[in-house]
């Protein structure tokens, strides 16, 4: 990360990028937890993480970078902000919460997700 992008974070003005990696398959361990949900939870899990993504003419903006971590990752155009106190963390446990999950009342880091978990 380069300073700037820490500063801007630490501040609060940091724009907001999804980072999508797509798997074949997972493999259940400490990091990666398999979760039971409904039809309906399913469903409220999809309209979060679509209502994230910044749309033009109803097309995720997919941002062309050289910062890409393998072949099977992309980055795309999100609504809000980065910051200190709104991480990565905090949007995946916000996710949960609004597909009625265990979760954190807040938390900015993965420890605060993975305990209930």
């Amino acid at each position: 990360m380069k300073l700037s992008t820490a500063l801007k974070a630490a501040i609060g003005f940091s724009t907001s990028a999804i980072h999508a990696t797509f798997y074949k398959s997972l493999k259940e361990n400490n990091n990666c937890k398999k979760i039971i949900v409904s039809e309906a939870e399913y469903q409220k899990l999809i309209d979060y993480i679509n209502d994230s993504f910044q749309l033009d003419s109803d097309n995720y903006m997919k941002i062309e970078t050289n910062a890409v971590y393998g072949k099977n990752d992309a980055f795309y155009e999100a609504k809000g902000s980065y910051s200190l106190f709104h991480t990565c963390n905090t949007w995946t446990n916000n996710a949960l919460k609004a597909s009625n999950q265990k979760a954190a009342l807040w938390t900015a880091t993965d420890t605060g997700i993975l305990y209930h978990y």
